[in-house]
């Protein structure tokens, strides 16, 4: 993995493969935070991945092994007005979009928390891969705030109302085993020491398949 960034390192890490490409959320010290600059960059990023014809799947990773992303900068939302805190939740919701809605093929792996806007960036990605006993989850109803990103939407979407309102309003994370046995909100579960490899794997597997189909599916879907 990425060693921790250091004042003037990115925050966010593309490595290009063939076929596919890994992004790495750089922000090891802070657990992977999503700051407004970190959103930017992603944005950037994935717009220059769309850009690659050869580049069909992404695999999005946190830096370090703690955490895929603890979620949105506290600190950041707590200076700002709530006229600010809006638009940046306008801005978080578009980028999200972006991957959500993209040709690319994303797979969030998680190897470590996944909370809040992390875990609504998860639910952005096609597919979500975790290693065993990640806890994940959108704790914001605990500090007084609700999932802004577009889990209120997503979530629902997947899961069902019922589970979606337990999950929000109770703000509990939960293993990745039962977010996949009881859900199907986790995809593939694997240990930690194989996960990384297994996410290359699913790249593959998705790369063999016809590339005007898959993208076909994802339009209609």
């Amino acid at each position: 993995m990425p060693e921790p960034a250091a004042d003037n390192t990115p925050n966010l890490l593309v490595e290009p493969r063939e076929g596919f490409a890994w992004v790495t959320l750089n922000r090891p010290r802070l657990m992977n935070s999503l700051d407004s600059a970190t959103l930017e960059e992603l944005s950037r990023a994935w717009s220059g991945l769309e850009n690659q014809k050869e580049i069909r799947v992404v695999l999005l990773r946190g830096a370090r092994e703690r955490a895929f992303s603890c979620g949105a900068e506290l600190s950041e939302i707590l200076e700002k007005s709530p006229e600010e805190c809006y638009a940046l939740s306008r801005r978080g919701q578009q980028i999200f979009q972006q991957i959500a809605g993209s040709r690319l093929i994303s797979v969030a792996v998680i190897h470590g928390l996944a909370l809040g806007a992390g875990f609504e960036l998860a639910l952005a990605c096609h597919f979500r891969l975790a290693a065993s006993e990640v806890k994940l989850g959108l704790p914001e109803i605990q500090w007084g705030f609700i999932p802004g990103y577009g889990g209120t939407v997503r979530l629902p979407r997947m899961v069902g109302r019922n589970r979606a309102l337990e999950a929000i309003l109770m703000g509990e994370p939960v293993t990745a085993e039962l977010a996949m046995s009881c859900s199907g909100l986790i995809n593939y579960v694997h240990p930690r020491g194989v996960l990384y490899q297994e996410a290359e794997n699913l790249a593959q597997k998705l790369l063999s398949r016809e590339r005007s189909a898959q993208e076909a599916v994802l339009q209609a879907i």
